[in-house]
């Protein structure tokens, strides 16, 4: 019997902390664009390591395809997981899965993408290093599967250099999908001019570009108020997490957002310092001229060094 299940139609795939969770709730509000409620359930990705029976994640096929279950005949459905750039097999896995399915890359400078993930780890307990030059030096150890949080659910995650190699994972998707289907949108660009941008994914979707949304920042930082609390919503086994397996899957995810969201608090994130910056811009920078090449922009000013204050 033939699978008459919907798929994607396309894939918001990362990297973290570029505006995806924006870009993922201006697209939900377009009438002809279907998104679940779920943002990063990571299905695709076989060579992420993930604790089993983490909440965050799908690997079950029927829940997966039930996220969908809810679209129209006339939506355009997506799906936005922003470690599937990262992964190493989530481009051809996501290629077998939906072989016509369009790309969008979202990428931004390198130091102040890792900077603003690390805080995002802390957020989520899945960093203990609260210091952000100590923890990317961590990255070393922490392949060697050491200095692992405890509450952590995809180590991989903390290899902070990794995540940022920008030119190998577009390079990527390009070469098995083909360049016509991914459509890669800069950080400052969005930033700049977010109706432009916007309006540019929305013509490679194929919908109505005219769409207007207010837009505003999205997914700001904030810390976390308890971490232990934080914590029991990631361990499976945590009572927690037992007493939530009762609700249907949305439900619990709803009320695991909303205490995630009740155990933290918006704080202004303090400055990188420049000879930090400096250094980790200088380190990039065969990176990010390689990234340049490969899109044809002039990211130069990625690699410059920073002023002191």
């Amino acid at each position: 019997m033939a699978d008459s299940t919907r798929r994607p139609d396309f894939f918001l795939v990362g990297a973290p902390r570029c505006a995806t969770t924006a870009m993922f709730a201006f697209l939900r509000s377009h009438p002809q664009i279907f998104l679940p409620l779920r943002k990063e359930v990571h299905f695709f990705g076989s060579d992420l390591t993930r604790r089993p029976g983490n909440p965050w994640f799908i690997t079950d096929p029927a829940r997966y395809a039930a996220l969908f279950a809810g679209a129209r005949a006339d939506q355009v459905l997506g799906e936005s997981s922003v470690l599937y750039l990262y992964s190493a097999t989530a481009a051809q896995e996501i290629k077998r899965y939906a072989p016509r399915a369009r790309i969008v890359i979202q990428l931004r400078e390198p130091v102040e993408m890792l900077y603003s993930y690390h805080g995002q780890n802390l957020l989520a307990v899945q960093e203990d290093i609260e210091d952000f030059a100590t923890a990317y030096a961590a990255a070393v150890d922490r392949r060697r599967g050491q200095r692992i949080p405890r509450w952590c659910v995809m180590p991989q995650g903390l290899y902070y250099p990794d995540v940022v190699r920008y030119t190998e994972q577009v390079t990527r998707y390009f070469e098995i999908f083909g360049r016509d289907q991914v459509h890669v949108m800069l950080y400052e660009d969005f930033c700049a001019n977010p109706e432009r941008e916007f309006s540019h994914v929305l013509s490679f979707l194929g919908v109505a570009d005219d769409f207007r949304v207010p837009f505003r920042p999205i997914n700001s930082h904030r810390e976390v108020r308890c971490r232990r609390l934080q914590g029991e919503t990631q361990l499976p086994c945590a009572p927690l997490r037992l007493a939530l397996k009762v609700l249907p899957d949305s439900v619990g995810f709803l009320a695991l957002t909303a205490l995630a969201a009740l155990n933290s608090r918006p704080v202004r994130r303090p400055h990188l310092p420049a000879d930090l910056q400096t250094r980790l811009r200088a380190e990039f920078a065969d990176e990010v001229a390689r990234l340049g090449q490969l899109l044809g922009r002039d990211l130069s000013h990625w690699s410059a060094p920073v002023a002191r204050a």
